[in-house]
């Protein structure tokens, strides 16, 4: 028997209702409800304030609320769900990614959607799986082997550079292009090459066209609005994640995609469980924990799950790095200016791995490299959700209505609290790009952990695994095409958004997607 539509209202009207009831009834038992925030009738009735957040640029309100309101903020969720609470205070902060992180994890929301799109994986994994991964994983990145990487890395990047010099050189030598296109190849090269030694040709290869053309679609789907939606009923209902949206559809499609790949990865280097000695590949440390017994023994799915997430992480994240860093130059021109003297003083020789990593003989690199980070996290924003009441400290108690001040948050099991990581990077003049803050210490920053001071790549025992070999990669690609290419900006209005990661594109022109054109010129080499 069909179910009334009048039904169908008359029930979501009292679960509602419920709802509101039992969040009122549990906000009365913790201190969220005397944070101080934007006004709840700022905020829409059933989308709160997260619809607000959404479409702004990433973190612009986070931002100003900070700033208007304090390092933690509370806001009004969406669909009647409990406030949120938002952080910038470094010493909440060190707490839940930190001292106390085994309490907070990963929302209903977020975890889903890691699943979707890569599988169970490192970055979905939480607790003493969490630890068995990064464990099984983390020398993949030591010292050792990341050294060895620079020199393969620049070999990409001059791969790079020559295909972007024969573009432009069939256009008289400058042209209006999408980088991201060919940044994302070349990411896609080095994760694909180094990490799991398959060759996709510079990125142009058939499964690496497959790998960015549905990753691609995943974005463009998430940048609709529609997607927005579609989220806040997946975090009160997640096992609508099923159901046939495009969305969803396109985010099992990569990771269908994805798998087939990291399949044939295994398949290719079978010998890597047999050989002793083999380097130390991400790929040929998960395939002998295959073979490997007790709580080292990794299974194949897996195997798969966690090769899924250093493909999407290894080049989504890494790419859009670079971009962002060539777009920060593309709109300070003197930045640029600078940056190259410095490149092109250096010599024909490439630096090496220390000098790359800490920056000695190259310091205005460096300082470019953390700022644009320290402005486009590629993450844009995380959160966690705490399993168990708590009691939240701050670096410097807040004022309550009644003039009293709290040095302190009490919290209950379920609270959701978001790291806007953008916003917490900001600090004096920190909407500007100036490399020069990290040159001085009067300047540079020093309240935050991870590293250098900033939350781009988290802290803790969840900091990013691969950081050190984001910022070489990163640090490598810009060498290289600063030198030889000016990067202009082209009268476009730019705006950010977050769709999985960090994205851009057009204003006027959204229909088409996700995209950062800019005027790239071949510079004339003098001697």
């Amino acid at each position: 028997m069909p179910v009334s539509p009048l039904f169908l209202c008359f029930a979501a009207s009292v679960l509602l209702i419920v709802v509101r009831y039992v969040v009122k009834k549990r906000r009365s038992n913790d201190d969220v409800h005397l944070v101080p925030g934007p006004p709840s009738a700022e905020g829409h009735w059933l989308w709160g304030h997260e619809r607000d957040i959404a479409h702004n640029n990433v973190s612009g309100l986070y931002t100003r609320w900070f700033r208007e309101y304090g390092p933690v903020v509370r806001h009004k969720g969406a669909l009647l769900h409990p406030d949120i609470l938002s952080i910038a205070d470094p010493v909440t902060l060190k707490y839940v990614l930190n001292d106390n992180y085994t309490n907070f994890t990963k929302s209903v929301y977020l975890r889903p959607l890691v699943d979707r799109l890569m599988g169970k994986g490192i970055v979905w994994a939480e607790g003493d799986l969490h630890k068995r991964y990064r464990k099984a994983l983390a020398p993949a990145f030591g010292p050792a082997h990341l050294r060895e990487m620079a020199d393969p890395i620049f070999d990409m990047a001059n791969s790079l550079r020559h295909r972007l010099a024969s573009c432009l050189q069939e256009s008289g030598g400058s042209s209006t292009l999408d980088v991201n296109e060919y940044v994302q190849s070349f990411a896609l090269d080095v994760v694909c090459k180094l990490q799991f030694n398959h060759d996709t040709q510079g990125g142009t290869s058939e499964d690496a066209k497959a790998i960015a053309d549905a990753w691609s679609d995943q974005i463009n789907e998430g940048l609709k609005s529609s997607s927005f939606y579609g989220l806040l009923v997946l975090r009160m209902f997640p096992s609508l994640g099923i159901l046939p949206l495009s969305y969803f559809k396109a985010q099992s499609d990569i990771k269908k995609i994805l798998s087939r790949n990291s399949m044939k990865y295994i398949v290719s280097n079978d010998s890597g469980m047999k050989e002793e000695g083999s380097e130390l590949t991400f790929l040929a440390l998960l395939l002998k924990r295959i073979n490997a017994k007790g709580a080292t023994k990794l299974s194949v799915i897996e195997v798969v799950e966690n090769i899924n997430t250093l493909l999407i992480g290894g080049f989504e994240t890494t790419s859009g790095a670079i971009k962002m860093c060539l777009y920060d130059l593309a709109m300070n021109m003197d930045v640029q200016t600078k940056l190259r003297e410095e490149l092109v003083s250096f010599g024909r020789e490439e630096p090496d791995f220390e000098e790359l990593l800490t920056g000695s003989r190259l310091p205005y690199l460096d300082a470019v490299v953390k700022e644009s980070i320290r402005l486009h996290p590629t993450g844009g924003t995380t959160d966690r959700v705490a399993t168990n009441d708590d009691v939240l400290p701050l670096s410097q108690p807040i004022e309550l209505p009644s003039g009293e001040q709290v040095h302190q948050i009490h919290i209950r099991a379920g609270q959701l609290i978001q790291l806007p990581m953008r916003a917490i990077n900001v600090w004096e003049e920190g909407e500007r790009f100036w490399p020069e803050r990290w040159l001085n210490k009067e300047t540079a920053p020093s309240k935050l952990g991870g590293w250098s001071n900033m939350s781009s790549f988290s802290e803790g025992p969840r900091m990013c695994l691969g950081w050190k070999l984001a910022v070489l990669e990163m640090k490598i690609a810009i060498f290289t095409l600063v030198k030889d290419f000016s990067f202009c900006d082209t009268g476009d209005t730019i705006e950010t958004r977050i769709s999985t990661t960090y994205q851009t594109r057009v204003v006027g022109r959204e229909h088409e997607g996700a995209q950062l054109p800019m005027k790239v010129s071949l510079l004339e080499k003098s001697g």
